[in-house]
């Protein structure tokens, strides 16, 4: 019998991969394209700045990118057990993956209340709406960034750097790191700064993951000694 040769799974791999597509698209998604008006403009302003096509464009593709970067967060959450983590039947596995699904649903609902507009004025041929219909939109986005994507961001990296800390995959700094950010994203995530934090993280987890990536054997083949 030939020794087994070890293989690199799949799916641990490509979803680190996922974790570092996540990182760059929200990212960009955050801090890419320009922001709207003062809240206090007027409403022509507001109107404005709707009806130029280039803004919308710009909304569209902060959208887009956000809506690609919660898929590949999904990826990035399904590999994870590959490695080790979030994989038992505790409390804590439980509520991280929970939380992790939480994200990326307040990710979905954030970034259509921001298409709203501009894709109905851009892809429906919809008028400019009213100032307040814009306004509208942009706060409802804003709502679902600050509350509940802010803290199950944070809830789910508590979760995640106690896991990898029990687990040892990773440099200690990295699990420390994850518990530091997710109680600031549970205490400031109302605020712009924690939300560039979470992704950098994970990030940084990936990297870590990546480089421990599981081996898995290769089926083994027998061979016989001729005669």
């Amino acid at each position: 019998m030939e020794p087994t040769t070890p293989t690199r799974s799949h799916l641990s791999r490509w979803g680190s991969v996922a974790g570092l597509g996540f990182a760059i698209l929200m990212l960009y998604a955050l801090i890419g394209p320009p922001s709207g008006p003062d809240q206090n403009a007027s409403d022509a302003t507001w109107q404005s700045f709707i009806a130029d096509g280039g803004n919308r464009i710009w909304i569209i593709a902060e959208v887009v990118a956000g809506t690609i970067a919660g898929v590949l967060f999904v990826v990035f959450m399904a590999s994870l057990r590959e490695h080790g983590l979030l994989s038992s039947t505790s409390g804590r596995s439980i509520l991280g993956y929970g939380f992790g699904l939480l994200f990326v649903m307040s990710m979905f609902a954030a970034f259509a209340a921001w298409a709203s507009v501009p894709a109905s004025v851009a892809i429906g041929g919809e008028p400019v709406p009213t100032a307040d219909v814009i306004r509208l939109s942009g706060d409802l986005g804003r709502a679902f960034i600050s509350l509940p994507l802010s803290l199950s961001a944070g809830a789910f990296a508590i979760a995640m750097g106690f896991d990898a800390r029990a687990a040892r995959i990773c440099p200690r700094w990295v699990a420390t790191a994850g518990v530091v950010v997710g109680v600031v994203e549970l205490l400031l995530g109302v605020n712009f700064f924690p939300l560039v934090l979470f992704p950098l993280w994970v990030a940084a987890l990936s990297v870590a993951l990546f480089r421990h990536s599981p081996a898995r054997p290769a089926v083994a083949t027998h061979t016989r000694s001729l005669a």
